[in-house]
Formats: C-alpha cells, sequence, structure tokens
C-alpha cells in the first residue's frame, strides 16, 4: 500500500510511495500528505499542541538481514531548512521477522516501527506553511554490513486524538 492507495484508516495523515532501501550513509524519502491529513496536520499545528494528542511515524514491514542495526530517523519539510532526529530504533529481531518457513528471505513480515514525532513536527515546521509532504531521512548509527539488504516497505504517518 502507498500514498496513492485509499485507505479506510481515518487516522492516516500520509505515506511514502515507494519502499526505501537503506544505505550505510543514509536514505531520505517523501511522506506525502493526504489532502485530509495536511488539513488535519495544519489545524493541530494552529491549535497548538495538547496533551494526549499525538503524531506517529511507522516504519512499516522493515526487512533485512542484519539484527544488530540502529536507526537514526530525523524529520524536515521543504520550508524547514534542517532536519530534526525524531528517534532512534534497534532492529533486534529483524533476520528472523524477515524469513517465512520455505521462503524466500525477503517474503517474512518483517518488523513495524513506531515513532511519537508530535513535538518534533512542531519543531520542525513551527510557525512555518505546511506543504504537502514531510522529508524523512533514515541514517544507520553505524555502517551497515553490505549483506544486510534493509528495506523499508512503507514509510506512514498517523494522528491519534486523545481520549
Amino acid at each position: 500500500m502507498n500514498a496513492a492507495t485509499p485507505t479506510t484508516d481515518p487516522n492516516l495523515l500520509g505515506a511514502s510511495a515507494a519502499p526505501l532501501v537503506i544505505r550505510s550513509e543514509g536514505s531520505s524519502a517523501v511522506v506525502k500528505l493526504l489532502a485530509g491529513g495536511q488539513r488535519r496536520l495544519t489545524a493541530l499545528l494552529a491549535a497548538g499542541q495538547k496533551p494526549g494528542d499525538r503524531v506517529y511515524l511507522v516504519l512499516e514491514h522493515i526487512r533485512g538481514r542484519h539484527d544488530a542495526a540502529v536507526l537514526n530517523v530525523y524529520l524536515g519539510s521543504s520550508a524547514a531548512s534542517a532536519q530534526l532526529l525524531a528517534g532512534s530504533r534497534a532492529l533486534f529481531g529483524l533476520r528472523m521477522a524477515s524469513l517465512s518457513p520455505g521462503q524466500d528471505e525477503k517474503q517474512g513480515a518483517g518488523l513495524n516501527v513506531s515513532i511519537d514525532v508530535t513535538q518534533v513536527l512542531f519543531d520542525v515546521l513551527g510557525t512555518a506553511p505546511l506543504g504537502a509532504e514531510i522529508s524523512v531521512s533514515i541514517v544507520p548509527s553505524r555502517p551497515l554490513p553490505e549483506a544486510a539488504s534493509l528495506v523499508v516497505e512503507r514509510i506512514s504517518l498517523h494522528y491519534m486524538k486523545a481520549d
């Protein structure tokens, strides 16, 4: 599923359009905001941060052959000149999550990782006008072995409203 695919998830703000191969020097992707997602995010930023309202970046179906990788995830926008660290995640268990019994290693479901990016979005975007895209950079904390073959199937942005 990519950003152009219709979804029934009312909390989805946007998603990347293609899988992202993670390289040792880092890799970048763009999360294209859905029209409704852009409106919701604009309203959230305009209203200011409310306790309990959260925005999560989800790295979906990460597959690969290197369990020891730690990924640093950065967010930015076309209106912001810099990217800020949103969080770091270790990929323990990645190799086993990527396996499917009797099939090629890349057939397993992989790992899903979520990062609360609420504060980072406020810091990155501030009062700048929100565009239709959020840039995401993923940089391994250490160089990856050539055989690591890390791929993030989709990067998505989700909104969770406080109850």
